[in-house]
């Protein structure tokens, strides 16, 4: 069985790729999974505005890149969702023992 990590952990991962690429998987808010390859810190194509969830800590900010339904750009994140992120070659899976069912 593989090690499992708390929400801390996989979002320190993630800030921690510095730009790099990152895979992450989560559960959307319909309860459908979701799969993204994205980075932190793109600047290249903000025109503007405001991160309307900067004050909310669950949530992080990313570019997704390109999917296969050609969509891609600023995406928000929430933390409390992950359960698995691919990042530096190592695979971290979201310990989520201690979730009400």
């Amino acid at each position: 069985m593989s090690k499992q990590y708390n929400r801390a952990v996989v979002s320190a991962a993630m800030i921690n790729t510095q730009g790099r690429y990152f895979s992450v998987k989560f559960k959307k808010k319909d309860g459908s999974d979701r799969q993204m390859t994205a980075r932190i810190g793109v600047k290249k194509y903000l025109v503007g505005g405001k991160n309307t969830v900067a004050e909310y800590p669950q949530y992080i900010t990313v570019y997704e890149t390109k999917n296969v339904n050609g969509g891609g750009g600023y995406k928000n994140v929430n933390l409390d969702t992950v359960y698995e992120i691919k990042a530096d070659g190592a695979v971290l899976v979201v310990d989520r023992s201690n979730e009400a069912a």
